[in-house]
This record gives structure tokens, C-alpha cells and sequence, in this order.
């Protein structure tokens, strides 16, 4: 299950060892695929009038897109690790 949680810093994950607590967002909407959730935070994103480009951080269970602010962020979160290799289907050159 992956979430699409809207936060307005990133500090608000807040650290717990290796954890981090997504209790601080807000729940948008849950996905059954990244891709989906990906989609969806795409074009929510589309919708902003104020959008000039979207820098993402990433972490072992979030995606974290902010699209010109650095205060306003759209998050994939999941309670299992991401495997990017997986997620965005790399292959080897």
C-alpha cells in the first residue's frame, strides 16, 4: 500500500532510529502501485499555477516532491523499504 501525504517541511518526518514517523502529514489518498500514487501526485502538482520545476528526496520508505518551495511537499509513503530498481524498472547498460 503506498500513501499520498501532503506536509509543509520535510523536517516534519520526524527521525526514529532508522524510522521515520509519517504521523505529521496529512493522508491524501492510498494506492495499490507507486506508479499510481507517482501519477496522482503528478498531477496534483499540474494543478499549481506557481509550478517551475519539482525537486524530489527520496528516502528508504518516502518520496518526497516539492515543486519550488522547499515548504510545501507532496510524499509516497510506504510502510515497506522501496526498491527503486523495482519502482522505475532500471536496466543495465
Amino acid at each position: 500500500m503506498f500513501k499520498v501525504q501532503e506536509g509543509y517541511h520535510s523536517p516534519h518526518i520526524e527521525e526514529k532510529g532508522d524510522e521515520k514517523d509519517f504521523s505529521s502529514l496529512s493522508l491524501i489518498k492510498e494506492f495499490d502501485s507507486y506508479q499510481e500514487a507517482e501519477r496522482y501526485v503528478g498531477g496534483l502538482i499540474n494543478e499549481k499555477p506557481q509550478t517551475h520545476y519539482v525537486r524530489m528526496i527520496i528516502g528508504k520508505r518516502y518520496v518526497g516532491f516539492d515543486y519550488g518551495s522547499w515548504s510545501h511537499f507532496y510524499f509516497i509513503t510506504s510502510d515497506e523499504p522501496l526498491n527503486y530498481e523495482e519502482l522505475y524498472d532500471f536496466e543495465e547498460v
